[in-house]
C-alpha cells in the first residue's frame, strides 16, 4: 500500500509530465486529461524569462554533456517538486502530506499564459482548475511563508455513497455524518462491461454543480473488458461542502450499449 507521500509525489510527477501535453506529441497510451491533477510546474510558455533586451530561456545540462531548453516531463517533474516541498518542510516539519497539499492547492494560481488557453473553469470556492494543469502552477515562495504559521487539518474524514447498484440512477444526495466542512478529493468507483471503453467519457458533478471529467476518449485503448472495480479520482471540488446530490455521468462516443453494474462514491475530506 502506497503511503500518503507516494500519493501525492506520484500525482505531482503525472501532472507535471502532462502539463505539456498540448505542446509536445502526446504518448497515446496516456490520458493526460485527469481530475487528480493538482498543480503544475511551468508550461513550456511561460518558462522564458525577459534578460535586457533578450529572450532567454531555461536551460539545463544533459547527461550527454549537451544542454537543453526543453526540460519537461516526469523528469522535471520530481526534482522541482520534490525541492519545493524540501523547502515546505525545512519551514515547517510538523506538516503531514495532506497538510502540503492544502498549502499547493491554496497557494498555487494560473500564469498569465496558461490563462490564455481553453478549459479554465472555476468550482464553488472561487479555484481556478484545468485538466491539464490542475489549479495552476506550484508557487515555492508563497507555500514556504504560509507554511511557518499553517495550523494542521487533522484527521481526513471520509463519506461512501452508493450511487447506483444496478436498479437506482447515478445520482443520490449525501448526508454528511462525519462533520465534514471540505472537500479534498473524491473517488467514483465504477464497474461496468463495454467493448470499446476508448469511447467512454466519465464525469462527477457535484452538489455545488461543479464538473469534472475524470475519463477522456482514449483513442489507443483497445480493451474489450470494461472496468471493474476502477477508481477515478478528482481534485476540482477543493474545499467545496459535500452535503447535497451528487452525480456521475457516463457518456459513450457511439450508439454501442454497455451494461452499468455499480457505482459508488467517496468524498474525502477535512
Amino acid at each position: 500500500m502506497w503511503s500518503g507521500w507516494a500519493v501525492l509525489v506520484w500525482a505531482w510527477v503525472c501532472v507535471s509530465r502532462l502539463s505539456h501535453a498540448h505542446s509536445t506529441q502526446e504518448d497515446p497510451h496516456l490520458d493526460p486529461k485527469k481530475g487528480a491533477v493538482l498543480t503544475s510546474h511551468l508550461p513550456q510558455a511561460d518558462r522564458q524569462y525577459q534578460l535586457s533586451n533578450h529572450l532567454a530561456l531555461e536551460v539545463v545540462p544533459e547527461l550527454d554533456g549537451h544542454c537543453s531548453s526543453r526540460f519537461q516531463g516526469s523528469s522535471a517533474a520530481a526534482p522541482l517538486v520534490a525541492g519545493v516541498v524540501a523547502l515546505v518542510l525545512q519551514a515547517n516539519p510538523r506538516l503531514s502530506w495532506r497538510d502540503v497539499q492544502h498549502l499547493m492547492v491554496r497557494e498555487a494560481a494560473p500564469t498569465p499564459a496558461a490563462l490564455k488557453e481553453d478549459g479554465w473553469q472555476t468550482n464553488a470556492q472561487g479555484k481556478k482548475f484545468h485538466l491539464l494543469q490542475g489549479f495552476g502552477a506550484v508557487d515555492a515562495g508563497r507555500m514556504v511563508e504560509a507554511a511557518l504559521t499553517w495550523q494542521n487539518v487533522g484527521l481526513q474524514k471520509v463519506e461512501k455513497l452508493m450511487l447506483f447498484d444496478g436498479y437506482r440512477n447515478v445520482s443520490q444526495e449525501l448526508q454528511v455524518t462525519s462533520l465534514m466542512e471540505g472537500v479534498e478529493h473524491v473517488v467514483a468507483t465504477i464497474t461496468l462491461n463495454h467493448t470499446k471503453r476508448k469511447l467512454l467519457n466519465i464525469y462527477i458533478v457535484s452538489p455545488s454543480g461543479t464538473e469534472s471529467q475524470v475519463l477522456t476518449h482514449r483513442s489507443e485503448d483497445v480493451s474489450m473488458s470494461g472496468f471493474h472495480g476502477w477508481g477515478f479520482m478528482s481534485v476540482h471540488f477543493w474545499g467545496e461542502r459535500p452535503g447535497g446530490v451528487w452525480t456521475v455521468a457516463i457518456k459513450c462516443d457511439s450508439r454501442l450499449a454497455g451494461q452499468l453494474i455499480q457505482v459508488e462514491l467517496t468524498v474525502y475530506g477535512y
